[in-house]
């Protein structure tokens, strides 16, 4: 994924499908892929080890700088974002029209920020 996103500049949509991600693997993405306008992160799979967890920092780390991205999908495990990543996909995500949350321990607080941020919102899935 690192390589591909460093080597892919011009990337537009990216989708993966991985079993464990880190953050610093998020924010590489993030630097790398300047481009995109459709991302997609599926953390599925049997649990073996997680590096490194919550993965807030990643996403808002990985969302910071995208503002050609419309199309945000966000399907993780139980656990790996809190209410602070929902916090800053609301932050971060003011051009999103399409968006899916699933599994994230969505809350109050989060969902209020995501709703906040994100006004251009035109489909949601949570």
């Amino acid at each position: 994924m690192v390589v591909i996103s460093q080597g892919c500049a011009k990337l537009q949509y990216l989708s993966l499908y991985v079993c464990d991600i880190t953050n610093v693997a998020l924010v590489i993405v993030g630097q790398g892929c300047l481009h995109l306008t459709n991302y997609c992160l599926m953390l599925g799979g049997k649990v073996i080890f997680l590096a490194n967890l919550p993965l807030y920092d990643g996403v808002k780390l990985l969302l910071y700088g995208y503002a050609n991205l419309t199309r945000f999908c966000l399907y993780l495990r139980q656990g790996p974002l809190t209410h602070h990543g929902l916090t800053h996909i609301g932050e971060y995500g003011c051009n999103f029209k399409w968006m899916f949350i699933g599994i994230t321990r969505e809350s109050d607080v989060g969902l209020a920020w995501l709703a906040y941020g994100c006004q251009q919102l035109e489909h949601l899935e949570v």
